[in-house]
């Protein structure tokens, strides 16, 4: 399956993030707008067949809480020229900073997308191109790939570093302080809101499609089921809220969406998780504020230097 768009430029740059074949495999800490979501793993194996490569995926920025990894896979023994039926895996074709400038034909590994993959321009360890349609920054050392950039994501070697703290979060989830009442912030954060257009769509009609989302594969990753709900609801009257939601004591990232339905004020809907967005169990950061801005206070939470309360 193939994510939703924008997220489908995350499927792309996952496949992008190449592992050094003198080692054999690597690992990535993958973002989204400086939103931490999970690794990417690749290998290689070489054996009397041939080459044998696997990539996996694992979001965990998942489908409620406690956050679930979320994998997703490809294998396959790859022919002399490194490919598969005449197509590279663009993550291959990257594996090592390319000799020169010049283009592949190339796929997708996870969405099956067919394209070409060129680099560009080369500046030292720095190269530059496109994949699938995709503009990327790829930064290399004599290991390999070590950070690439496209669209709104980025991918960092994780080999020889600590956890990254968003991750840590993202398994983790950070202890609740109180026993009831509606979650806040600590130190607190502005109330900002979303300037939202109205939907095409009715109430009833938006209810409708979170709950379509929330059943469908969509739905394993939250941020995947809030982008897609924006999607087809229209771009301008929804928008997605990043924030945490509260299970069990700990509170976990997760994501939702405000939209303004066709008539009536505008509302909050959760299609991962299909229940009520509550103030008892969702807290968001600032609804329709720049995901960076919620990367950034994800990062506090991981340190202590903010904190979810409740107020009793």
């Amino acid at each position: 399956m193939r994510p939703p768009k924008p997220i489908a430029a995350l499927a792309v740059a996952l496949a992008l993030s190449s592992a050094p074949s003198r080692a054999g495999q690597s690992r990535f800490w993958t973002s989204l707008d400086g939103v931490p979501i999970g690794t990417v793993g690749l290998s290689e194996e070489r054996g009397a067949a041939g080459v044998r490569y696997r990539y996996e995926s694992v979001h965990l920025f998942g489908r409620g809480a406690p956050v679930e990894a979320r994998r997703r896979t490809f294998e396959a023994t790859l022919a002399p020229d490194g490919g598969v039926h005449g197509r590279q895996p663009v993550s291959r074709w990257l594996w090592h900073r390319p000799a020169g400038i010049g283009c592949v034909e190339a796929f997708d590994e996870l969405g099956g997308t067919a394209g070409v993959a060129c680099a560009e321009e080369l500046d030292g360890e720095v190269v530059r191109g496109t994949a699938l349609g995709e503009r990327y920054l790829a930064r290399y050392d004599g290991e390999g790939l070590v950070s690439l950039e496209l669209g709104r994501t980025r991918f960092t070697r994780a080999e020889g570093q600590p956890r990254s703290p968003g991750i840590q979060l993202l398994l983790d989830g950070v202890e609740v302080s109180g026993r009831a009442g509606a979650l806040a912030w600590s130190p607190a954060l502005g109330p900002a809101r979303p300037e939202l257009s109205r939907s095409k769509l009715t109430l009833a009609e938006l209810r409708e499609l979170a709950r379509r989302i929330g059943e469908g594969p969509r739905a394993d990753w939250c941020l995947g089921a809030a982008t897609a709900f924006v999607e087809e609801a229209g771009q301008g009257s929804a928008a997605v809220v990043y924030g945490v939601v509260a299970d069990g004591g700990r509170a976990y990232p997760h994501a939702w969406v405000r939209v303004l339905p066709r008539e009536g004020e505008a509302l909050e809907l959760d299609p991962a998780l299909g229940r009520p967005v509550s103030p008892d169990t969702h807290l968001a950061i600032s609804a329709g504020a720049p995901p960076g801005a919620a990367g950034a206070v994800y990062l506090e939470l991981s340190s202590g230097r903010r904190r979810v309360i409740r107020r009793e």
